[in-house]
């Protein structure tokens, strides 16, 4: 199967790409992955197993296509390896170790981000080379202690 079929679309739009940002999953953390892509003005292109994810991103005016980031075809048809950055933003931990492992795999110079939500999630990915792991509890943690610093102290 050429790239073309794969993403069901002509992938040579892709072939001079650079320094974009791929999105992994169009939930609702992806959602707001892109929200803020877009304050950043920073380019990017969702990729999400999920038709009903790609439909709502499309409807958004979003560059988004269906596909299995764990496929090389995908990497490969994505440019993966000129990216500026991978965020991952998956819950499912099998998808989100074999689409870790299939980027490290086509490219080792990449800023892999992937946020995780449990100490099992970390855990299966610690063995990777991953460049960031992003602790959603670790982080809620740290902005509540921020925005607290930010208030009118009573004491």
């Amino acid at each position: 199967m050429s790239h073309h079929q794969y993403l069901g679309l002509d992938t040579s739009a892709f072939i001079s790409r650079e320094n974009h940002v791929i999105v992994c999953g169009y939930s609702i953390i992806g959602k707001f992955v892109a929200k803020n892509l877009d304050n950043l003005g920073a380019p990017y292109v969702i990729i999400d197993n999920n038709p009903k994810h790609v439909h709502e991103a499309l409807s958004a005016g979003k560059e988004a296509y269906l596909g299995d980031m764990s496929k090389l075809s995908l990497l490969e048809a994505l440019h993966a390896e000129s990216s500026a950055a991978i965020i991952v933003t998956l819950d499912n931990i099998e998808k989100k170790r074999a689409i870790c492992e299939a980027v490290l795999k086509h490219t080792k110079d990449i800023n892999l981000i992937v946020k995780v939500a449990t100490l099992e999630d970390k855990e299966n990915l610690q063995d990777l080379d991953i460049t960031s792991i992003v602790d959603t509890k670790v982080e809620v943690g740290r902005l509540l202690v921020e925005k607290m610093s930010s208030c009118h102290m009573r004491y």
